[in-house]
């Protein structure tokens, strides 16, 4: 039993019910032979990713797939920084903005093919204050939307959606500072967002030309606009072309601080909301994560990018 090679899976039973009866089926389906020995585990609590992950690293696998939704590729993540085991994807969230980012199927036996035929990447982490994360983070609108998505009963886009409009109708624009590699800024803004991958999920770009190989944060500043254009900031959004808004400031950065407005609480990480006050500091590493990808570029193109690509006004 030794010599057999250990797989680990860590399931989320919550993301995508009926995504998670396929994947049992597909998995018995692909792994017919007897050839390798699966571990799946099944998530039951908030961090349990994490323990779970954690000890799996000690049985030593080939790699350990995370399966759900970016909450749970980072808890799966945070255990595999610097370990040399590669961490495999079968995306099972709504938003998904990590697989999409890479280009993952979706496909669940594809999925599960791409962990043997892929390509290992070595990937940079990010660290809000100590705490990694792969995805993005930041303040502001966003965060706030996602502390309020978090108490609704169902996931994915309608909830999202509704959870953005509640939100914005009341919200107004903050004045933040930011340190940025020892410079100083000051801006008035919907939300800040610190990027280590391209997209929030759903196919909505925040920093659509990010690289997690580059050894930089992409920093997103959404500044204040009127708010009957948001539909058009929107579609910049979703169309890859953010960053030609006139009302989008972005740097890159390897370091970067950002002092929390006055009664500003609410902060997320990962597509995960919390709270947090006072100077949120980032930093990032170069290479910390093994990932199995798609043999093929991070960012799929846009071809609609030169449709829309005048500054707004």
């Amino acid at each position: 039993m030794d010599d057999i090679k250990k797989i680990v899976f860590i399931i989320n039973p919550i993301a995508g019910i009926k995504s998670r009866r396929r994947l049992e089926k597909e998995i018995k389906l692909f792994f017919s032979s007897g050839e390798y020995q699966l571990i799946k585990h099944y998530t039951a609590y908030p961090s349990h990713a994490l323990e779970l992950a954690e000890n799996a690293v000690k049985e030593k696998p080939l790699f350990i797939v995370a399966a759900g939704g970016d909450g749970t590729i980072n808890e799966v993540a945070c255990a595999l920084i610097n370990t040399g085991i590669p961490l495999g994807v079968i995306p099972l969230g709504s938003g998904n903005g990590f697989a999409r980012h890479f280009n993952l199927p979706f496909n669940i036996r594809k999925a599960l093919k791409l962990l043997f035929t892929g390509t290992t990447l070595s990937v940079d982490v990010g660290y809000m204050s100590g705490k990694p994360f792969f995805c993005t983070s930041g303040i502001g609108l966003d965060a706030e939307t996602g502390y309020h998505y978090s108490n609704y009963n169902h996931r994915g886009f309608i909830s999202y959606a509704l959870s953005l409009a509640r939100v914005f109708r009341w919200y107004r624009s903050k004045d933040y500072e930011l340190e940025i590699d020892g410079e100083k800024y000051n801006f008035k803004a919907f939300f800040i967002t610190i990027a280590n991958i391209s997209q929030f999920g759903y196919n909505f770009y925040v920093a659509p030309h990010a690289s997690t190989l580059d050894g930089a944060f992409d920093v997103v500043v959404v500044k204040r606009f009127p708010k009957w254009k948001a539909s058009f900031i929107a579609i910049r959004s979703f169309f890859g072309t953010i960053d030609c808004s006139h009302y989008v400031w972005h740097k890159l950065a390897k370091n970067v601080k950002v002092l929390s407005p006055l009664g500003e609480k609410y902060i997320h990480i990962d597509g995960e909301a919390g709270i947090q006050s006072g100077t949120l500091e980032y930093q990032i590493k170069n290479a910390q994560l093994q990932v199995i990808v798609n043999d093929k570029k991070q960012i799929s193109p846009f071809p609609f990018k030169k449709l829309i690509n005048k500054p707004d006004h």
